[in-house]
């Protein structure tokens, strides 16, 4: 996989770790936790999410899969999960209606 910025964010990222173990080394100053997660830690974590979602892209096995939307984000995998149920159950109830609608029927 060749990808340009996903190797620059990596470089960037190394490079500030490299930056805060040279100040602890240096004047033996604690890095700054909530900048090692903002400059280091997030975005490692956001190429490997990119990497993840570009190697799904290349070897999905089932190509009417639909893998170019976005991952619900875990918190909110249980609630999507049953929105999409509701929304089919109400679906088959909506078809029946309209069948019922077409034939002058009231539900």
């Amino acid at each position: 996989m060749d990808l340009p910025e996903l190797r620059s964010d990596l470089a960037r990222a190394r490079e500030s770790a490299r930056l805060a173990r040279l100040q602890w080394r240096r004047e033996g100053k604690k890095p700054d936790w909530a900048v090692v997660e903002l400059k280091v830690l997030k975005p490692l974590v956001e190429v490997r999410r990119q990497i993840r979602e570009e190697l799904g892209r290349r070897n999905t096995q089932d190509p009417l899969a639909p893998i170019d939307r976005d991952a619900v984000p875990t918190r909110f995998t249980e609630q999507v999960r049953r929105y999409y149920e509701t929304l089919g159950r109400d679906s088959k109830g909506a078809e029946a209606n309209a069948g019922d609608a077409v034939k002058g029927k009231t539900p």
